[in-house]
């Protein structure tokens, strides 16, 4: 099973939504709107049989805004993420509002509204991370304090609950240390393999730390060695058996690996999982990225999105063993993507789409991988 980190775009129900941001003018607490770009999947796939210009997609750009509840700002400086959890999509962020709270936006399908909920739990600071186990809906902050929580929602109950990974060491297994602190203006990232959730944090040190829970047990953690401090949000993916992890270099920029592969068996019985490290601008000349790329499984094969120190919209491939940095974007028609704004990215039907903001206007583009030729378009409004 293959599985990406939770990002700001996905795919429902014949409908794809990218959730974004507006520019918080004249907001007092400098919180920001959360956006819905709302994609018509079938009238798409009806207009593109007639249209000569594939790239071209029209879509509502709004605020999202239920009937019944206020959904509050957004904190400045973070961003929303989103999940599918059955035909219900959850959209995570943290409240610009004095508490700032862990808050969900949830719409179910079909022809729902949306709700929005206070989730609680300790004041939370940065990007929040989700992901989906067992059936149980996890979603990873760091606290104002820097620790790592847990917000989950409770199978047995429904209700929503919270761990505190630094503080409880009654969740831990035996032997195990706590998580340590998160670093500042860094946020967990989480992934699912098989039974394993996996959380990877930037401790206060800069070292990678991985916090693991396998289904009915308790945590683990672990600091993998020789991974070169990082000052910068990870990124993970799992393809083919084998969890990247994607870290930007504190020291010179360049964009590492750390890999965990899965147990191997040999004449001699079965190996144990093991980590190794590579630096991918080294060894395959993977561009030095503004910040840690987004990873997304595709079409059988696994892509790096990543947006250079240009400001240019690039993609590397997974081969093999190895990374292979591509020439097929520049040419897409891709503008350069604005500061603070990183790739969202997403797979539907054979179509692979990746949106970026663009530095010039602000606005959103869509550059997409359509029978095999990529094209970019802005997203219109309307």
């Amino acid at each position: 099973m293959l599985w990406n980190a939770a990002g700001q775009a996905l795919a429902h129900d014949q409908h794809l939504s990218v959730f974004t941001l507006d520019d918080g003018a004249g907001a007092a607490d400098g919180g920001r709107t959360l956006l819905e770009s709302y994609v018509d999947l079938g009238h798409e796939a009806a207009k593109l049989r007639k249209s000569p210009d594939p790239g071209q997609v029209r879509v509502v750009d709004y605020p999202v805004d239920p009937e019944d509840h206020r959904i509050p700002r957004v904190l400045a400086g973070t961003r929303p993420v989103a999940v599918l959890d059955d035909k219900i999509v959850r959209v995570y962020f943290v409240s610009s509002e004095k508490e700032h709270h862990l808050t969900e936006a949830r719409l179910e399908q079909p022809d729902g509204k949306w709700q929005v909920h206070d989730l609680g739990g300790q004041p939370a600071r940065g990007t929040p991370t989700a992901a989906i186990m067992d059936g149980t809906v996890n979603i990873f902050t760091a606290g104002q304090d820097n620790h790592l929580q847990r917000t989950y929602l409770d199978p047995e109950s429904g209700g929503w609950d919270h761990q505190d990974l630094h503080d409880a060491r009654d969740l831990l297994a035996p032997k195990q240390s706590p998580a340590a602190l998160v670093a500042e203006s860094t946020s967990p990232v989480a992934v699912v393999t098989g039974d394993v959730l996996r959380v990877y944090t930037i401790a206060n040190d800069n070292r990678l730390q991985e916090a693991w829970l396998r289904s009915k047990e308790k945590w683990n953690t672990c600091t993998p060695a020789d991974t070169p401090q990082s000052a910068m949000t990870p990124t993970a993916v799992v393809h083919d058996g084998v969890t990247s992890v994607l870290t930007v270099n504190r020291g010179d920029g360049h964009l590492s690996e750390t890999r965990l592969t899965p147990p191997q068996a040999s004449a001699n019985g079965t190996t144990d999982a093991r980590w190794s490290v590579r630096d991918l601008t080294k060894d395959f000349k993977v561009p030095t990225p503004r910040s840690a790329p987004a990873a997304l499984v595709h079409g059988g094969t696994t892509s790096l999105f990543l947006v250079d120190r240009n400001g240019l919209l690039t993609e590397t491939k997974a081969t093999g063993d190895g990374w292979a940095p591509q020439d097929s974007l520049a040419t897409a028609g891709a503008q350069r993507v604005a500061e603070g704004s990183e790739p969202a990215v997403v797979d539907h039907d054979g179509v692979t789409r990746v949106y970026t903001v663009r530095r010039s206007d602000g606005k959103l583009q869509e550059t997409a991988l359509r029978n095999g030729a990529w094209s970019t378009a802005v997203v219109e409004s309307g």
